[in-house]
């Protein structure tokens, strides 16, 4: 970004960045990691901001990139390093544009986010060329893609291919769910349209959901089965029989059928 003429070097007030809707929410835990590395290093690489034509109240900037970056020295009470580009110098569209590849390059995102910032991507080289991508364009959208992020072409071009076959509404819906992986937008891509998509996301919703209510019960049962095998190991009496009979309404039969499994193995283990 340094080689961009239109972009110049300064420090800026964090106070006077105005930040708007982002595509990555903002981790607390992230800027308190970076603060304490920035306050080490003494080093922070320069945010993107856009000078407005007009100021938003006391705000003289709008922040393109470097959200975390700019929250950690607000927190440190520090001027940020910013490269600044007065706002007419933007083409439509491209501060998004500029926000993707700063955070494809930079942020630990999800796979659905990372998809989402390519779909950004290769909508706006689209929509400067007025059609889709050619062959030679779509190649060259790979190569960026892989050194971008780190990765194999392969990688980087089953990443379009997602950006491609996926809606943003699919995208956004699929956002932190147990479908947000590599298998789980495959799955999502070889569905036939974005109804079934829109319908699996919500199934797998529910699931976890309902899991996730079931657990501490599920957790309370494996802790009686575990009770009632440590009786068993010990040998019966009456004390033992009456902890047994308090127990039993804790668990399932299942459990406690292996717990009674696994003591009954274990004399013949000895004994073998």
């Amino acid at each position: 970004m340094s080689t961009d003429h239109r972009f110049q070097l300064t420090e800026l007030d964090p106070a006077e960045i105005i930040v708007e809707e982002r595509l990555v929410a903002l981790r607390e835990e992230h800027v308190l990691d970076l603060a304490e590395h920035i306050e080490r290093s003494r080093y922070v690489q320069p945010i993107l901001v856009v000078k407005l034509a007009e100021p938003v109240g006391h705000a003289a900037y709008r922040l393109i990139a470097g959200r975390h970056r700019t929250e950690a020295c607000r927190l440190l009470s520090w001027p940020v390093p910013a490269l600044v580009v007065e706002e007419q110098a933007l083409e439509t569209g491209e501060e998004r544009l500029l926000e993707a590849l700063e955070n494809s390059g930079r942020l630990v995102l999800t796979h659905a986010q990372r998809v989402q910032h390519e779909q950004l991507i290769l909508k706006h080289y689209e929509q400067q060329l007025g059609r889709p991508l050619n062959r030679e364009e779509r190649a060259a959208r790979v190569a960026d893609t892989a050194k971008r992020n780190g990765i194999k072409r392969r990688t980087a071009q089953t990443l379009i291919q997602r950006a491609e076959s996926l809606s943003p509404q699919v995208l956004e819906a699929v956002k932190g769910s147990r479908l947000d992986n590599n298998k789980g937008l495959e799955l999502l891509a070889s569905m036939k349209d974005d109804e079934a998509r829109l319908q699996r996301i919500e199934k797998e919703r529910e699931r976890a959901e309902r899991e996730e209510r079931q657990r501490p019960q599920q957790e309370a049962q494996r802790q009686a089965a575990g009770w009632i095998l440590e009786i068993l190991e010990r040998g019966l009496g009456a004390a033992e029989i009456q902890q047994i009979a308090q127990i039993l309404p804790l668990t399932t039969t299942k459990l406690l059928a292996d717990a009674l499994e696994r003591a009954q193995g274990a004399p013949n283990e000895e004994a073998a």
